[in-house]
């Protein structure tokens, strides 16, 4: 394996909100363009055949198992498992060979949807077909549960689902991540984030043919990126007079006791990635009339296990410093994870019926933006602010939930509009599914993911090329394949009427 240069650096910022002295702990892992040297990807799709996905959605599923099969190379693995009501393993685990892959071809043609929807019953068979893998302790293996479909569980809300999935894992040495991928305007974006978060996965929002493709790209590409599926943080402030006050992102990221030692914290990382950044942002509550310039602050240890089963730890040391040459970056990343845990506190108390409350706090939000002059562009988007127009989305999302009645809302969204009431209330939840599903995603991207921006989430370059290579392999197989093109976009259910058991907020 060649050899791992890991970068660290700690920066202080100015205090901006409040009298806590803002942090930014950045680890750059190394770029690696030696694709002799990639981790073998072991996916395993878990694919929702709900009757809700019958038409346009699972022969767009179908079409897309195609593609990613098509890019994997003959020491990959996947493994398909089918459920509605119940699961079934319906390809084994199995190295893609030439003659896999034409097997495969014929029996993803196969697929079928109908029925019920337990996402539980799948995932019962996906981690026992993990725990059972007699290859899991070769060296270079990258494994990830890729979770698609369109609903909610009948059985357990996103809690349920969670802590079962916990408990499905525990005091089990499983060395896998989670993708989720939320198809059309009547899947739950909160119980695929939440089963996402705890397995260090992404979230990814399925509205458009293209990006299917996209985001197998991705998440083939970050499995082959993989330089170790064991590696974990450490941080301690030497100073115990001092206080870690807030770690932004906690819940999806840290484990720490905040009433025994608020002074210590640590974080696992399930993907340590070639050509990927990793940003951690604190508070600290320092007593700045007990420290002395240069004094040793905060310590570091960022420790992780190659696939030779080499143990690397590297250690950094923060020496207290009234002018931080990096100042600025350190604030810009503070003012990012504040602006995306602000957004995810609007979420949680929209879901609460606390609308009022959670548009005062992003109004708030964005009048400090203005007022301080601090608005960020995405540089994939010439003068578009980014922390403004998230928030003004995150606004909008508010809005709607108290202008249900004005139905012209939605002509410009080319949704079909029904004339009764059970039609109507299906199109106001797929509007809002989908504003709540794009800030599902910006906020894991920002808090949990800890990635200095959208854009720059996905630039390590294995992830562009399979992107790239996918987007064109789908396009030949749409341009080949019978799929009608009103159908593409066609995310309706197959009875508009039905009501649905999952009620988003």
């Amino acid at each position: 394996m060649e050899e791992v240069n890991v970068n660290i650096s700690v920066m202080k910022g100015d205090k901006l909100f409040n009298e806590n002295a803002p942090f930014a702990i950045n680890i750059f892992a190394p770029e690696s363009k030696d694709m002799k040297n990639r981790s073998n990807a072991d996916l395993i799709c878990l694919i929702d055949i709900s009757g809700s996905m019958a038409g346009a959605k699972i022969n767009l599923v179908k079409q897309s198992l195609k593609v990613l099969v098509k890019l994997m190379d003959k020491t990959d693995r996947i493994c398909i498992i089918l459920f509605n009501d119940s699961a079934k393993n319906f390809f084994n685990l199995n190295y893609l060979t030439d003659e896999i892959k034409n097997k495969l071809y014929d029996i993803i043609d196969n697929i079928k949807a109908e029925g019920g929807t337990s996402i539980m019953s799948g995932l019962e068979i996906a981690v026992d077909v993990l725990i059972n893998d007699k290859d899991k302790e070769k060296p270079n293996r990258a494994s990830s549960i890729l979770l698609l479909s369109d609903g909610c569980d009948n059985e357990y809300n996103d809690i349920a689902l969670v802590e079962k999935l916990r408990n499905l894992t525990k005091n089990k040495d499983l060395n896998f991540t989670l993708n989720s991928f939320g198809y059309g305007g009547d899947h739950d974006p909160q119980t695929m984030k939440k089963l996402s978060n705890i397995r260090d996965g992404t979230f990814f929002y399925v509205d458009k043919y293209e990006n299917v493709a996209e985001f197998f790209g991705i998440v083939l590409g970050t499995c082959a990126s993989v330089i170790s599926n064991k590696a974990s943080l450490v941080v301690e402030l030497l100073n115990k007079k001092c206080e870690i006050k807030k770690i932004f992102g906690e819940e999806y990221l840290y484990t720490y006791d905040k009433d025994k030692d608020s002074n210590y914290f640590t974080t696992t990382m399930l993907q340590f990635i070639y050509g990927k950044e990793f940003t951690y942002v604190l508070e600290l509550d320092l007593k700045s009339n007990e420290l002395k310039e240069g004094e040793d602050l905060i310590l570091i240890d960022f420790m992780y296990q190659d696939y030779e089963k080499n143990f690397h730890k590297i250690r950094v040391t923060y020496k207290y410093t009234l002018n931080d040459a990096n100042k600025s970056k350190a604030n810009k990343e503070y003012i990012r994870s504040q602006v995306y845990d602000v957004i995810d506190k609007s979420l949680k108390m929209k879901k609460n019926s606390q609308n009022e409350e959670a548009k005062a706090a992003l109004n708030e939000m964005k009048n400090w933006l203005v007022e301080n002059n601090q608005i960020y562009q995405d540089s994939n988007r010439d003068g578009d602010n980014l922390f403004l127009n998230d928030i003004n989305l995150a606004l909008k999302f508010c809005d709607i939930a108290n202008n249900n009645n004005n139905k012209n809302n939605h002509n410009n969204n080319n949704i079909y509009l029904g004339n009764d009431i059970d039609n109507y209330s299906y199109i106001e939840t797929k509007y809002q599914t989908k504003i709540e599903s794009e800030m599902t995603c910006k906020i894991m991207s920002n808090i949990k993911k800890n990635s200095s921006s959208t854009s720059n989430i996905y630039t390590n370059y294995r992830q562009e090329l399979y992107s790239s290579d996918s987007k064109r392999t789908l396009e030949t197989v749409r341009e080949n394949s019978s799929l009608k093109k009103r159908e593409e976009y066609d995310f309706e259910p197959t009875n508009k009427n039905k009501k649905k058991k999952c009620i988003i907020f």
